[in-house]
């Protein structure tokens, strides 16, 4: 395999940062490889076998990642984070969508604070998360609760209208319906069936003396 990746930061960022944090790649005449390349198209660095972590800048907006491998044995490959940032020194942090790194005057965009990356160099970006994961939790179980609360709430108001309705239903007095036979003088005889409804009295007028 030969593969070439080339990471292009917007006009705004002047430096792109690659942090590699682990390389497991077969070191067989270095076969397999990484080169990276600035953003002139220089060569930085190259890599084959297993190494520690380590980080290099390239002196524009971009760079290169050249990786090439034989398939005569697979290993585990590699883990680049990469940042794009600015001095503050050079262009002021935009306080509207850019975090500053503490002690290093890098300006990098705000998605990157708190993502579990190091993209300040120093985790500046990731110091205070363990206090913002803890508020997102608290207010995570805040919100469960509340949902839980509404449900139980809202079974318990409706069997308690079903148990009125049956209550009321249970009271109420149902009208006797008597149905009698008549003669009558109809112009071809016979008899004619009527249904006489009768309601029961209504309770005497209440008076207060």
């Amino acid at each position: 395999m030969d593969c070439r990746v080339t990471i292009q930061a917007t006009y705004d960022y002047q430096i792109v940062t690659l942090d590699f944090a682990w390389i497991y790649l077969f070191n067989r005449n270095c076969d397999d490889y990484i080169q990276v390349y600035d953003t002139d198209g220089s060569i930085m660095r190259k890599f084959c076998g297993n190494g520690e972590p380590f980080d290099m800048y390239s002196t524009g907006n971009s760079a290169d990642i050249h990786l090439v491998t034989d398939d005569f044995y697979v290993d585990r490959g590699f883990s680049l984070v990469f940042t794009a940032f600015h001095y503050d020194s050079d262009i002021a942090c935009n306080d509207t969508y850019e975090f500053k790194c503490l002690g290093n005057d890098r300006c990098i965009d705000d998605s990157l604070v708190c993502d579990d990356k190091n993209n300040c160099n120093n985790a500046s970006d990731e110091d205070d998360c363990s206090k913002t994961r803890v508020l997102l939790i608290l207010i995570l179980i805040f919100v469960c609760m509340g949902i839980i609360v509404g449900v139980v709430y809202s079974v318990y108001y409706s069997y308690s209208q079903k148990k009125e309705h049956q209550a009321h239903a249970g009271n109420r007095v149902s009208p006797v319906t008597v149905t009698t036979q008549e003669d009558y003088n109809l112009p071809y005889g016979g008899r004619h069936d009527i249904a006489m409804t009768n309601y029961p009295p209504p309770p005497p007028p209440y008076s207060l003396t």
